[in-house]
């Protein structure tokens, strides 16, 4: 019975010593991607923006520029967050808005990575027509429907974020999702018992989503081009193409 014990006891250290090592690891990721990305992805918005031509190709790449540039800017909040033992102190309000902005830019990057294809498909099967159609005012048309599909797809985190203190430890405030529609001052039989905040299982898997979210835009954000001078129509010369990367 004490070596069963024992070992369970080894086997809880083992496990928790591989979680804070995650942890660990997310976090530095993490702050390689805010530092990259906010430089990269905002020095890939300024020339796109506001020194190159307006085309099409700028266009689609300024979008995706932008989608990656608002998600590692909250980065620090999720640092924070995951530092602290996933205590929130940061607000109900800004618990809603991180995790909208975060959805916000998965739809987003990935439609426009989608709208990328599709026209460069449509610009080699059907070439006179992408000549004659494919104009800047279609791409930015296309873009803001783009847009607005993903707000429309993340805007329920607005409503079903929220914020309550650990069942385990009240002086730990969990950010979470609120699936109870029962109303406030409802009972937990009310709501059906979705009020428990987070479980140690769901902690776990949110610290490996976080993980490979975090490894996953650390490789989308590196350097995706850079300005050739001499070039007529100073096109950008891209030698990593964020159209490659797949979520």
């Amino acid at each position: 019975m004490d070596e069963f014990s024992n070992y369970n006891h080894e086997d809880t250290v083992r496990k928790r010593v591989l979680l804070n090592s995650m942890h660990v690891v997310s976090m530095v990721i993490y702050s390689i991607a805010f530092v990259l990305g906010v430089t990269g992805n905002g020095l890939v918005i300024f020339i796109t923006g506001f020194r190159m031509k307006r085309t099409v190709n700028t266009i689609w790449f300024l979008n995706l520029a932008v989608a990656d540039f608002i998600f590692t800017f909250f980065l620090p909040f999720s640092v924070a967050y995951t530092a602290l033992g996933f205590h929130w102190p940061f607000g109900r309000a800004l618990c809603k808005i991180n995790t909208t902005l975060a959805f916000l830019n998965l739809y987003a990057s990935v439609y426009l990575l989608m709208v990328i294809s599709i026209d460069r498909c449509i610009s080699v099967v059907r070439p006179v027509w992408a000549q004659n159609h494919r104009t800047p005012k279609l791409a930015f048309l296309v873009a803001l429907g783009v847009w607005v599909v993903a707000l429309a797809l993340c805007s329920p985190n607005l409503y079903f974020r929220h914020t309550a203190p650990s069942p385990n430890n009240e002086n730990i405030t969990n950010c979470y999702n609120n699936f109870d529609t029962a109303g406030e001052g409802a009972t937990t039989e009310d709501g059906l018992g979705l009020l428990d905040p987070v479980s140690p299982w769901e902690k776990r898997l949110e610290s490996l989503l976080r993980f490979l979210l975090a490894l996953h835009f650390c490789v989308q954000i590196l350097p995706c081009g850079w300005i050739d001078a001499n070039e007529k129509q100073n096109a950008i010369t891209w030698w990593w193409d964020p159209s490659l990367i797949s979520l």
